[in-house]
């Protein structure tokens, strides 16, 4: 759709490996990643280059730990960073209007449902927080985003890897 309707000439990313794959689908599709080095003493290091194809490793956890997210958040991130390590996709491209037209409809109103998530999530004055609190929160946002039902965030949601 952004390649062929909307003729952008570029999309920022992340954590969403299924768009690497277009590169191989689409002729004019190029990846492109921002180097980093993870640094067991400083977190993170920029190393201020943009290079050719995709990143081989993600850095959300290392910039959630500069951000001083909650330890608990962290090791859930971790959990599903470890799930999808592997992710290879199958998928290949619908070019049904119908199909494109009711996937973006869905996917606009399951942006609109994380965004009220993050937003609501970013309001919360964690440092100021309880353990107890913390986890508390996490194990009722935790049922709240299962429960939602939007094809698009259900994509989001991997399920436990059991191999």
């Amino acid at each position: 759709y952004i390649c062929h309707k909307i003729d952008a000439f570029c999309l920022f990313a992340t954590h969403f490996h299924e768009l690497t794959q277009l590169e191989e689908e689409i002729p004019v599709v190029k990846n492109f990643h921002v180097a980093a080095e993870p640094d067991s003493n400083r977190g993170l290091i920029p190393l201020y280059e943009v290079k050719p194809g995709p990143s081989d490793q993600s850095f959300g956890i290392h910039v959630a730990k500069l951000a001083k997210f909650p330890e608990e958040v962290i090791e859930v991130a971790k959990a599903k960073a470890r799930e999808i390590e592997n992710f290879e996709t199958t998928h290949t491209l619908k070019t049904d209007d119908a199909t494109e037209e009711a996937e973006d409809d869905d996917q606009k109103q399951g942006i609109d449902i994380i965004m009220n998530i993050l937003q609501d999530f970013a309001s919360r004055p964690f440092d100021k927080l309880t353990k107890n609190q913390i986890s508390h929160y996490a194990t009722t946002l935790k049922e709240q985003i299962s429960e939602i039902d939007n094809s698009y965030v259900a994509k989001l949601l991997l399920e436990p890897n059991t191999t």
